[in-house]
């Protein structure tokens, strides 16, 4: 919650970075279950869970189990940078944002940068070696420009909340900071509708829909899946824990 005592142009600052906060938290979120269930499910399904899902209560778990692999170890650090984002969530944004890297978002963000870094170098570096065939690294190849460009959006963020300490600190609300906050949400947005549009757990809502769509028919899926309904989030969501990618816990320290 906003501090009562902050003025307008102290208000309006921090008020410039909570929309930026929330939709970085939820694509960063999106992101790293992308890649999580890519390297739990290395082979895929041998069902769709679109259509497992539609089968309500008939479910057989074997056609989950029967298809996870969670050895690859770089499925530990994907889950424990899902738990940094999970608490980034979690945590709002106040006045603290003056002094952001010592707050506990700020925190959370130096955390998440390092494992980001991390998995991307470590990753990057298999990409020089044949293990198991090549099946992760065809999965890394798949995400590699995505890793990328995240860790670059990241990056945007964490200098807009040093313009935001800046202007607090000056008492003056910089336009060119409205403007960037504009700019990052805008390529913000792009890129998690890119990431959507190409993941697996789309052509599972179609097949949870069985609903038929020409793969170029971009304007037909993406009125199905960014309706205000919340059809499409609460299917996300009934996947994720249906595929145990909502309940793998590691609890890293503070």
């Amino acid at each position: 919650m906003i501090n009562d005592k902050l003025n307008q142009e102290e208000t309006q600052i921090i008020e410039g970075l909570v929309l930026p906060i929330v939709q970085l938290s939820n694509t960063l979120l999106s992101f790293t279950d992308c890649v999580l269930e890519s390297y739990m499910y290395p082979n895929g399904l041998n069902m769709s869970a679109g259509a497992l899902l539609r089968e309500n209560g008939l479910l057989e778990k074997k056609h989950i189990n029967e298809c996870t692999d969670i050895g690859h170890p770089i499925v530990f650090h994907l889950i424990v940078l899902r738990e940094y984002i999970l608490k980034l969530k979690a945590t709002q944004i106040n006045s603290s944002v003056t002094n952001f890297l010592s707050c506990p978002s700020g925190k959370l963000h130096s955390k998440i940068t390092q494992i980001l870094t991390l998995i991307n170098k470590t990753l990057s570096g298999e990409d020089k070696f044949n293990i198991r065939d090549g099946i992760y690294r065809k999965h890394f190849q798949h995400y590699q420009k995505d890793f990328t460009t995240i860790q670059e959006l990241h990056a945007r963020f964490l200098t807009l909340t040093e313009i935001a300490a800046n202007c607090l600190k000056e008492g003056l609300l910089y336009q060119s900071f409205q403007s960037d906050v504009l700019y990052f949400l805008n390529d913000l947005g792009l890129f998690h509708k890119e990431l959507i549009m190409k993941s697996v757990a789309l052509n599972d809502y179609l097949a949870f829909k069985a609903i038929t769509l020409e793969s170029d028919d971009r304007a037909s899926i993406e009125r199905l899946i960014f309706d205000k309904s919340g059809s499409f989030d609460k299917f996300l969501e009934d996947r994720k824990n249906l595929l145990g990618i909502s309940n793998r816990r590691i609890f890293p320290r503070n």
